[in-house]
């Protein structure tokens, strides 16, 4: 009500679920006319987005349209395509990667669980997945190569490195936080939608550890406690 009249605030979110937010607005948010449903881009937009992406390769117009079917106009389906696509050094790994992406279907936790059905059977993957999950701030892939091993951490470089953001060679970040909630709860779970506690402290445990016995003056010993808190 202290709003002045034409002052308007869109919040955006991943979730309608808002039940950290006081009742008043949980009300609120529920009214259809005080929702902002984005609509998906328009076909020529994504042609004209996948024109302006520096692909190592020119896409034929069959992949655009592919492109476009398999993003449905969903910006962040969309970009992690593309940066798929950008990793591809020769016609065959292009044309496959199209072929293979799983099309958006209006959730983006389709894609992921694509991806969680190809790795949730290699332990140490899926373990190295959950780790990521939970690092706060970046990803030092130096530092968890230290300890993972390099023949981990390179698999995570060449065939998942376009769900990251890459700062440079060794920083990354998660490029969207829906891929970090995802693999959060999936490598939490003891059973399909069962959530394990204990599971879920034993990833904070390994970070606390693995932070623990890293140099003393280094970033990552300063870490042992934020991580041993929540273990």
């Amino acid at each position: 009500e202290q709003v002045p009249d034409g002052v308007y605030f869109i919040l955006g979110s991943q979730t309608d679920q808002l039940n950290d937010l006081p009742d008043r607005i949980q009300y609120t948010v529920q009214h259809p006319n005080r929702r902002v449903e984005m609509a998906p881009l328009s076909r020529n937009s994504v042609i004209k987005i996948i024109e302006n992406a520096e692909l190592p390769l020119t896409p034929s117009n069959e992949q655009k349209k592919l492109i476009s079917y398999n993003s449905e106009g969903h910006p962040l389906a969309l970009g992690y395509l593309l940066k798929h696509l950008q990793s591809a050094d020769n016609s065959e790994i292009f044309e496959n990667i199209i072929q293979s992406t799983e099309s958006y279907k209006g959730n983006i936790e389709a894609q992921y669980y694509s991806l969680w059905c190809q790795i949730k059977d290699d332990y140490e993957l899926a373990n190295l997945f959950g780790v990521l999950s939970r690092i706060r701030n970046f990803i030092d892939l130096a530092w968890i190569e230290s300890w993972a091993g390099h023949k981990l951490v390179d698999q995570l470089r060449k065939k998942y490195a376009h769900y990251f953001r890459v700062d440079n060679y060794n920083h990354w970040y998660f490029l969207h936080n829906s891929f970090r909630r995802f693999l959060h709860r999936k490598t939490t779970e003891s059973a399909p939608g069962v959530f394990d506690l204990p599971r879920n402290c034993m990833f904070y445990h390994e970070l606390a550890e693995k932070c623990s016995q890293s140099p003393p003056d280094s970033y990552w010993s300063w870490e042992e406690l934020y991580y041993r808190i929540l273990a």
